[in-house]
């Protein structure tokens, strides 16, 4: 199997997009950290565990210590950014926040990047499109889309807004965390 021009794979007439790969290494008050990988990149979402954490988690679930290119956090709380500082000096990642997530923290010495609640995004070939959602704090749902595949991440959701199913629409895998 060979991917065409669009990224798209054939196997037998058929034709699948390039995955885009999710994994989940931490989840819950302990702290929350999901990586995405598409297009040669890796994208930290939240580092709610520091570096040493996440090193294991990386080798147990890849047999290796994996290189980030970014980290995307959703929203303040420390469950999600409790530990950015670290993980993006320890992996020497860009931090990108929206702006009331900046606002809300200390990131003294990091590369940030302050994106938009409803602009898209691009790290480096991965499109990210954030969206806000209800939360205690400022947050939002995130989809990450490599040529025609796509996968979200909507955490901490309240209840589901006006407008989330639509910009869901399309994503071959969503992984939706409501605990209010």
């Amino acid at each position: 199997m060979t991917p065409d021009s669009s990224g798209l794979v054939s196997r037998r007439g058929l034709r699948h997009a390039r995955p885009v790969r999710v994994t989940i290494l931490a989840s819950g008050s302990g702290g929350n950290a999901t990586l995405i990988q598409a297009g040669g990149r890796r994208v930290l979402v939240d580092a709610g565990i520091g570096p040493r954490g996440l090193a294991d988690r990386m080798r147990r679930a890849f047999g290796r210590v994996l290189d980030l290119d970014a980290i995307v956090l959703t929203h303040p709380h420390g469950d999600h950014v409790g530990k950015v500082v670290p993980c993006a000096k320890a992996f020497d990642a860009t931090v990108y926040l929206s702006e009331a997530t900046k606002r809300r923290l200390s990131l003294p010495g990091l590369r940030t990047r302050v994106f938009g609640r409803n602009a898209p995004f691009d790290v480096g070939p991965i499109r990210v499109d954030p969206m806000p959602v209800p939360h205690d704090a400022p947050q939002v749902a995130l989809v990450f889309q490599h040529k025609h595949a796509r996968a979200a991440i909507v955490t901490d959701l309240g209840h589901v807004p006006a407008g989330l199913a639509s910009h869901l629409d399309g994503c071959q895998l969503v992984l939706l965390e409501s605990n209010q």
